[in-house]
C-alpha cells in the first residue's frame, strides 16, 4: 500500500516526528513520576516518586532532551541517537492517557502528503543534461 511504501522512507518520518514535536496540538500536561532520587527545580524539591506534570510544550524546548529545540532539525531522529530521541517525543501522550487517534493520525499524515505532492505538477529546475531521471514503479 502507499502508507507502507512511505513509512519505509525514513527522512519523511523525521520530517513528521520534528513537526509534531514542534506543533503543541494538545494544551494538556504529560504526568511524569520523580525519578529514584529527589529533584532540585529552581529551588523546589520535587521528592522521588511523587507524580508531577509537565506541558508538552516545556518538556518540546527542553534543551537538555532535544538540542537547539527552536530549530527544525529531522536528522534528530535518524541515526544512532534515534531511538533515545524518540524516547522523550510524546506528541499524543503516553501511558494509559495516550490518545486512541494515533494509529488513525500517522497513516492520515502519510496519505495526505501522498495527495499533496502527486496533485503538485514537480519539474527539476535547473539540471544538467548529463543526470538521467529516475522513474518510479
Amino acid at each position: 500500500s502507499k502508507t507502507n511504501y512511505l513509512e519505509a522512507v525514513p527522512y519523511l518520518t523525521a520530517v513528521f516526528q520534528e513537526s509534531l514535536r514542534g506543533a503543541h496540538g494538545v494544551a494538556g500536561r504529560l504526568v511524569r513520576i520523580a525519578p529514584d532520587e529527589d529533584i532540585d527545580y529552581h529551588g523546589q524539591k520535587i521528592p522521588s516518586g511523587m507524580t508531577f506534570s509537565v506541558t508538552q510544550y516545556i518538556h518540546n524546548v527542553n534543551p537538555g532532551i532535544f538540542p537547539e529545540p527552536h530549530k527544525f532539525i529531522p536528522d534528530r531522529y535518524l541515526g544512532p541517537n534515534e531511538a533515545e530521541t524518540l524516547r522523550y517525543l510524546a506528541p499524543y501522550g503516553r501511558g494509559p492517557g495516550m490518545c486512541f487517534g494515533l494509529n488513525l493520525a500517522w497513516p492520515e499524515m502519510y496519505l495526505t502528503i501522498t495527495a499533496v505532492i502527486g496533485s503538485l505538477d514537480l519539474q527539476l529546475y535547473d539540471t544538467c543534461s548529463s543526470m538521467t531521471p529516475l522513474t518510479g514503479t
